[in-house]
């Protein structure tokens, strides 16, 4: 039986459906791999656009916070973002909201407490990039915690998050702390590791650890994307 007209467009359609189908297609490995070779640059933020994020407490390996960061506005020098508690395992936190002040350059938060400026990234990003930097920390009257870090940007990854699976560039960061209060001193070391994703605009891990003098890790928890609006 000869093809009906019908027929003759239904193939025709589906035959450049097809192409396109394919043309819409991921990039190749190799096309991948060029794209992240070039440098990653700061990612357009626009107000509205939030991330939220789960606090694991590592030692226990149970979540103990969920938190949403949330862009209000654009001002000259960093983003206005609101920072709320969704839920916390301290009655004392939850439901809480905190005016936080995100600085694009290096998606650090700005605090009060804080002089200078933690530098969690430092655009534009590029494997085997590396920087110093340092700030103190006044947690509570008559205490100064002086902390000195270098970063460097270690390599491209998969990393998967109840938010999705990401390519991201995997950041590290080594350092130390040392903690002047009333007269006593004590000091330790600082790890951390920051997985960057430029499809998700911000940090999808965080994972940090610290040590006493002797080596003994202290505190060691990961924030993990769960959701975020673009």
């Amino acid at each position: 039986m000869k093809p009906t007209i019908f027929t003759l467009v239904l193939l025709s359609f589906l035959s450049a459906s097809s192409v396109l189908s394919h043309a819409q297609q991921a990039p190749s490995g190799a096309a991948n791999a060029s794209m992240e070779a070039a440098p990653v640059n700061a990612p357009t933020l626009l107000a509205g656009q939030y991330w939220t994020y789960r606090r694991l407490d590592m030692w226990r390996n149970e979540e103990t916070e969920t938190f949403r960061q949330y862009l209000l506005a654009e001002l000259p020098d960093y983003w206005a973002v609101g920072w709320t508690i969704l839920k916390s395992k301290d009655a004392q936190r939850a439901d809480s909201l905190t005016p936080e002040k995100l600085f694009t350059a290096g998606h650090g938060f700005g605090d009060n407490r804080v002089v200078g400026l933690h530098q969690s990234l430092r655009f534009p990003l590029a494997v085997g990039k590396s920087w110093d930097f340092g700030y103190t920390f006044n947690g509570k009257p008559g205490s100064v915690t002086e902390i000195k870090q270098t970063a460097t940007v270690k390599g491209w990854e998969t990393v998967k998050v109840a938010a999705g699976s990401f390519r991201a560039l995997r950041v590290e960061h080594q350092g130390y702390y040392a903690t002047f209060e009333n007269g006593s001193t004590w000091s330790g070391r600082i790890r951390e590791t920051f997985w960057y994703a430029p499809a998700a605009r911000r940090i999808v891990i965080h994972e940090y650890e610290d040590t006493g003098a002797l080596g003994t890790i202290w505190e060691k928890r990961r924030d993990e994307l769960v959701d975020m609006l673009l």
